[in-house]
Parts: structure tokens; C-alpha cells; sequence
């Protein structure tokens, strides 16, 4: 089994750098994460796949967890290279479920929905600030309307046949506050119009 964090790739993401060679506590952690993960993983995994992990960490981790978290529960998967959702899920009654993950960021400058965290001045202590729940939940229905008109395409195209469940997984670990505890940011979305709607 080749090992996932074999090459030493100078555009990969930082937090693939970070846990390829861990200096800390938090970093020896996740690699002994990744390399748990793997060892089931492999198998499914695509030399795409293990070019996206280096540059798109995260989303590429959570599509792993996705799929072993199924195997794990001893459910028959597939994971298609390219041109269909991430995970493909065959139950024994013949039923067919894909599930489209997703880890949506914080944002970049040019979006005007972009989630900032403060943070406190070197040598000051940290001090209490406002939280953006509405750019957080907007950001969370964005990613959600992406993977939905992704997974409508997919039906179009017959990759999803009629029969079929699909099922947008997210991981708001990304996003700044988005995971805090007792705070819950719901999205839907209508596969028919495209229009999200959220609260929280």
C-alpha cells in the first residue's frame, strides 16, 4: 500500500504539509488520523485522488472519512474516479444512495459573504466579538446549492439514474465558528429552482 503522504509536493497544501511531517501533538494526531483512514481507503482511491489530497487537503479528507465511515458500517461502496458524485453506496436490496461531499472555506477576499475570525493582538489577551451568522449560513447554503446543481446534472446525464437517493454531505469545519457547540446553521435547497433558503 503506498503511503499517503509520500510525496513532498512544494504546492501542497499547508496542512498537508503540516501533518506529513508533524511537529506537534495536534499534527501527529491527524496523521495518525489519515494513516488509520487509509489503510481502508486505498483500494477506492484514484491517483487523482491522491494528487487532490496533497492541494485540496480537507475536502479531499472528508471524502475519505465519508467512505470509510460507510465501509465501517459494512455498507458495499464504489468511489468513481471522475464524473460522478464522490461515494456510491450499493444496499443489499438493490437500493443505490451517492453522496457528494463537500468542505466549504471561510472565503476569500473577493466574496462579500467571506467569515473572518479576529484575532487577538500578540501579547493581549483575547476578547469577546461578534459572530457572522448570517455570511456563515450563507457560505454553508452556497456550498449546498453548488453540490445540488452538481448532483442535478448528474441525474441529467443518467450518471444518477431515477430511482436513485443522492444526498449532499458538508463539513462546515472550514468556516470560522460554524461548528460551535449548541449553535445549529440549518440550509435546504430547492433541486427544482436552485433557491436555498436558511435560518439558524
Amino acid at each position: 500500500m503506498r503511503n499517503l503522504f509520500a510525496v513532498d509536493d512544494p504546492n501542497a497544501d499547508a496542512a498537508y504539509k503540516d501533518i506529513r511531517a508533524p511537529k506537534g501533538e495536534g499534527a501527529a494526531v491527524a496523521r495518525a488520523n489519515c494513516d488509520d483512514l487509509w489503510r481502508d481507503f486505498a483500494p477506492y482511491a484514484s491517483e487523482h485522488f491522491r494528487v487532490e489530497f496533497r492541494r485540496h487537503f480537507h475536502q479531499r479528507w472528508f471524502e475519505m472519512y465519508l467512505a470509510v465511515a460507510l465501509l465501517r458500517a459494512g455498507l458495499t461502496i464504489e468511489c468513481p474516479p471522475k464524473g460522478a458524485p464522490d461515494v456510491r453506496v450499493q444496499h443489499r436490496d438493490g437500493r443505490v444512495l451517492w453522496l457528494e461531499g463537500i468542505a466549504p472555506t471561510g472565503g476569500d477576499e473577493s466574496t462579500s459573504d467571506r467569515v473572518v475570525q479576529p484575532r487577538a493582538t500578540p501579547g493581549e489577551s483575547s476578547v469577546a466579538y461578534y459572530v457572522p451568522r448570517d455570511q456563515i449560513a450563507i457560505r454553508i447554503c452556497g456550498a449546498l446549492r453548488e453540490k445540488a446543481a452538481r448532483l442535478m446534472a448528474y441525474r441529467q446525464r443518467g450518471v444518477i439514474g431515477p430511482e436513485h437517493q443522492a444526498v449532499v454531505a458538508i463539513n462546515v469545519r472550514g468556516i470560522p465558528d460554524a461548528a460551535l457547540r449548541g449553535r445549529t446553521f440549518r440550509a435546504c435547497c430547492n433541486l427544482r429552482t436552485g433557491a436555498t433558503v436558511h435560518d439558524a
